[in-house]
């Protein structure tokens, strides 16, 4: 899918599971060291720190990981999400909490039993 914020992201995975999406439904988002698996050192002729075989539009990925900070945002106290930019080559915490309008991509990943 397109870019989305933090919340529709997990809404989209959701979605994937009660869809039973490639016959699964143990989709989730991944962990920062999933998508940090996925950098290379070196970037591509696209310019990205991922291998050429994956989307070039994704730039930037959620991940589930929430960091341990808490920000004042809208009234309300809230946590900023990890995610791993594969257009810098490096991993951050989002600047935006988790309920803002921030949009990043998903690469939705599945728990295998």
């Amino acid at each position: 899918p397109s870019d989305l914020t933090f919340y529709t992201a997990q809404k989209h995975v959701q979605d994937l599971n009660e869809k039973r999406f490639g016959g699964h439904r143990k989709w989730r988002l991944p962990t920062v060291e999933e998508l940090c698996s996925l950098l290379k050192a070196e970037p591509n002729n696209e310019k990205l720190h991922i291998d050429r075989l994956f989307e070039s539009a994704q730039r930037a990925c959620w991940s589930s990981d929430l960091s341990a900070q808490s920000v004042q945002s809208g009234g309300h106290r809230s946590r900023s999400a990890f995610l791993v930019d594969f257009a810098m080559g490096d991993i951050r915490i989002d600047g935006a909490d988790v309920w803002s309008q921030t949009r990043r991509y998903v690469r939705a990943v599945r728990t295998i039993e």
